[in-house]
């Protein structure tokens, strides 16, 4: 049963491979960085519309390129996996979309693994291997994300073995990838007895925060504006400086009033996470969980937080909110009409009722935090 149910999703990812991702236009930019650093160019020193870049223009990938006028966003790790698979001849959607693909139904097949390790029933994988939001990011659009699910869930498999520097290793992998995995890190810092120690915090803690620095310390010392777009106005562009979080804007709470209560909101969370003797990858869905109903742009960030809801038990309502996420992302995206950003912050209230309503219901409190 399990071999069905992985390779069934890997069915349902495959057929999608060969489709142009209409979906989003993310891949055609990894492609274009890298381009760009094959022609021994630094990504992050021009956008993708500067003259100086002229001459790697073609008919496929550049018209196709979203932000032209914006440098890139994307991390050193990224940068150096699209330059990595353009050297290898990866250089058409279709062909990243396929190792895509292959990464992700690897990062399955892990989760089937740490299910196992728990002591939980292996095809519950299922949640995660047919959830329609990775197949469509994953199969249709390609997203980057695939990998940051991977060295998410390896990172958890280490933290099941105790092994305290793959956990670094591997949680820095995945912010080197993108950034927004740095917020799991409290969430892997007791070990699998539940015990805290500051020694094996340091480890932990060290080792990612330290892999990410040697990443960004070789581009900025060499004069790179390695932050990119990211230092430029991405901010600006998803409401994120004006205080604009979709958990807040539903009930007219924007600007600094919105910024600080989010940032209340999430330091309880973070709390509730280091208290609790759960596992790793529980107490990381709870808190990557909550960021992205306060304020993921996009419904393949909820990705990551599938991987890991469904590989530690953490709560049916967790792989939920990305199909929502998904949903209302479809109806703007596609211009049907559809009520995109009421849904979003419905997602966001139904999340808030469950959390005040696991203290007495037995039912919520699975929904939340998983039996």
């Amino acid at each position: 049963m399990l071999l069905l149910v992985l390779t069934a999703g890997a069915v349902f990812r495959i057929v999608l491979v060969p489709t142009a991702p209409v979906l989003s236009d993310d891949a055609y930019r990894y492609l274009w960085d890298g381009r760009v650093i094959a022609a021994g160019i630094d990504p992050y020193a021009y956008a993708p519309s500067a003259p100086d870049l002229r001459s790697l223009r073609d008919d496929q990938v550049w018209p196709r390129i979203n932000r032209p006028t914006q440098r890139t966003i994307y991390p050193p790790l990224a940068q150096a996996l699209f330059a990595g698979t353009w050297q290898v001849g990866l250089r058409t959607t279709t062909a990243w979309k396929a190792l895509v693909v292959a990464v992700d139904v690897a990062a399955a097949s892990l989760i089937a693994r740490a299910l196992r390790r728990s002591g939980r029933d292996p095809r519950r994988v299922i949640g995660y291997a047919w959830n329609p939001l990775p197949v469509l990011a994953f199969g249709h659009a390609g997203h980057l994300d695939a990998f940051v699910v991977l060295a998410g869930v390896a990172a958890v498999l280490a933290w099941q073995a105790a092994r305290v520097r793959g956990l670094g290793l591997a949680l820095g992998a995945a912010v080197g990838l993108k950034l927004a995995p740095l917020l799991l890190l409290p969430a892997f810092l007791r070990d699998r007895d539940g015990i805290w120690s500051w020694p094996r915090s340091a480890v932990v803690a060290g080792t990612a925060i330290g892999i990410v620095a040697l990443m960004y310390a070789a581009p900025l010392a060499a004069g790179s504006r390695a932050l990119g777009y990211l230092s430029e106005g991405y901010l600006d562009e998803e409401g994120y400086a004006a205080g604009e979080l979709p958990l807040f804007t539903g009930v007219g709470l924007t600007g600094g009033a919105a910024l600080v209560a989010g940032a209340v909101l999430l330091g309880l969370v973070a709390l509730a996470t280091l208290r609790s003797g759960r596992e790793a990858a529980t107490r990381a869905a709870w808190l990557f969980g909550a960021a992205v109903v306060l304020a993921a742009p996009y419904p393949w960030y909820a990705t990551l937080l599938t991987a890991l809801a469904v590989a530690g038990g953490a709560g049916w309502i967790w792989p939920a909110v990305g199909v929502a996420l998904d949903i209302a992302y479809l109806g703007i995206l596609l211009e049907t009409g559809f009520p995109a950003e009421p849904l979003r912050f419905a997602t966001g209230a139904a999340v808030i009722v469950l959390v005040v309503a696991a203290a007495r219901l037995g039912h919520a409190r699975a929904a939340v935090i998983g039996a």
